[in-house]
């Protein structure tokens, strides 16, 4: 779809239902700040932004091993859930790994953006995509 198109169906509204309608189908809201910027003279507004495949990838990957791991994810009725042999982080193993994971945080180089926390208190309250990405791919090559 062509951005320019979809932006003008947005701001070219003739009420709020007309607005409602096409910001849902375009998933636009309104002009950017950059929507003011001659286009000649620019990458245009859909292509001057980076994908985010940190927070894509590291946070979506983490919610979903950690209950497959736990044997917490929501699977279909017919699954069955003992049968689940990958399901090691439950009881006092999910206890034990916390404690082990929070001991290693003081053997992290300080430069490290965010150090982790322990995830057995901290993962279900806002595990940042940086707390996954050394949770998953630094420590959990390890500990795993």
């Amino acid at each position: 779809m062509d951005y320019q198109q979809d932006l003008l169906k947005v701001v070219s509204l003739l009420n709020q239902n007309h607005y409602e309608r096409n910001q849902k189908a375009t998933g636009i809201s309104k002009l950017t700040v950059l929507s003011g910027l001659v286009n000649d003279l620019m990458v245009p507004v859909l292509y001057c932004f980076p994908l985010d495949l940190m927070h894509l990838i590291f946070i979506n990957l983490g919610e979903l091993l950690i209950p497959l791991w736990q044997g917490t994810l929501k699977c279909n009725v017919t699954d069955n859930l003992s049968s689940w042999d990958w399901a090691t982080l439950t009881g006092d193993t999910w206890q034990v790994h916390g404690k082990v994971v929070a001991d290693a945080i003081p053997f992290f180089p300080s430069s490290f953006h965010r150090l982790l926390c322990n995830p057995v208190e901290k993962i279900s309250s806002g595990y940042k995509a940086t707390e996954y990405f050394h949770y998953l791919f630094g420590l959990g090559l390890g500990f795993f």
